[in-house]
């Protein structure tokens, strides 16, 4: 399903916004930090899987943001040729 980038915007604010979401993406945060600090010298698969979760989650944010900015930047674009 299509979208508008002002409707993509305002969905991704929502999804940004969302109190369900902001605590997944905390506990998906805890517990590869959780994995990392507990892992032992040896355990470099391990580490490196927390850092890609940590990557990953940062990676999605992002990409909302991004979203949320290319909705914003249409809004802004049709208010300047009005």
């Amino acid at each position: 399903m299509a979208y508008d980038p002002i409707s993509r915007g305002e969905r991704a604010a929502k999804l940004l916004e969302d109190d369900l979401l902001a605590d997944a993406f905390q506990a998906i945060e805890e517990r590869a930090l959780g994995e990392f600090r507990t892992s032992k010298p040896e355990e470099k698969e391990r580490r490196e899987a927390a850092y890609t979760k940590l990557r990953l989650l940062e990676e999605f944010k992002a990409e909302l943001r991004r979203v949320i900015t290319g909705g914003k930047m249409v809004v802004a674009q049709k208010s300047r040729a009005t």
